[in-house]
């Protein structure tokens, strides 16, 4: 039964790192600039979307048949289901975006919860050229990262596609094996900007999540479940970042890291 004490292990550290946030100013001085460019491209993917309902209309009609026959009703959900893909693929271009240019405060985030868990840094300060060069390399890291992870991804779900295929249960395990690699993609996501700081490959990362699969799935479960609450979804990736930081912390000083 570990397992169930390290799900709701997971779940509960998304509130220690809300908590963390809220105790300690100077996280929530630099999870303040994610917030806010959190908050402008939401405004800016709602203009967007409201912007392109004529595209949205267009896509509908595209894939739902006239009704000139009545078993074209049937077609409706087709329809339903382009647009709600259209939404969600301009959703993720904007949460790449959001995770591009706040990568350099998460960074910030990750590595000042560690320091505040005990770990050391080199703590160098630099000119207004170096810090633009290092701010420069935590986005053109996060660009890599992302595109590494959004590959894995894609591919998994090439594979869940293709047995959706199969008769019976196909969609079922398309639908469970979505949610699923949903969550774990979201759980690697917000720990990658504590694991680039110890400079770990992508196959180590990946190593730090399968060693923990069900502190990982109770943590991405939360942030799964939360990130599509209007508004709500706006404060969700500054505290992911922090509690990524602080189970990376606990498993690293617990030695469940391999």
């Amino acid at each position: 039964m570990n397992f169930i004490g390290d799900y709701i292990k997971g779940v509960l550290f998304f509130f220690k790192g809300l908590s963390l946030i809220r105790s300690n100013l100077e996280l929530k001085r630099i999870a303040f600039w994610p917030f806010l460019i959190n908050c402008c491209l939401y405004i800016a993917y709602i203009i967007t979307a409201i912007g392109n309902y004529q595209l949205f209309v267009r896509l509908y009609h595209l894939v739902t048949p006239p009704f000139d026959k009545w078993y074209n009703i049937f077609y409706i959900p087709f329809g339903v289901v382009a647009v709600f893909i259209g939404i969600l693929t301009m959703f993720f271009i904007f949460f790449l975006a959001a995770n591009l240019i706040s990568s350099v405060f998460n960074d910030k985030l990750a590595q000042k919860t560690l320091i505040l868990q005990g770990f050391t840094f080199d703590q160098k300060k630099g000119g207004l050229k170096t810090n633009l060069h290092n701010g420069l390399a935590v986005i053109l890291y996060t660009l890599k990262s992302e595109l590494k992870r959004g590959v894995s991804f894609l591919a998994v779900l090439g594979i869940l596609l293709l047995l959706s295929l199969l008769p019976g249960l196909g969609v079922l395990i398309y639908s469970v094996g979505g949610v699923v690699v949903g969550i774990f993609f979201l759980a690697f996501n917000f720990l990658d900007y504590t694991l680039c700081l110890e400079k770990l490959s992508f196959k180590a990362k990946r190593g730090i999540i399968t060693t923990n699969p069900w502190l990982s799935a109770g943590f991405g479960t939360i942030v799964f479940l939360l990130l599509p609450i209007p508004i709500i979804n706006i404060m969700i990736p500054p505290v992911a970042v922090v509690a990524a930081a602080l189970i990376y912390a606990e498993t690293k000083s617990g030695g469940q890291e391999r």
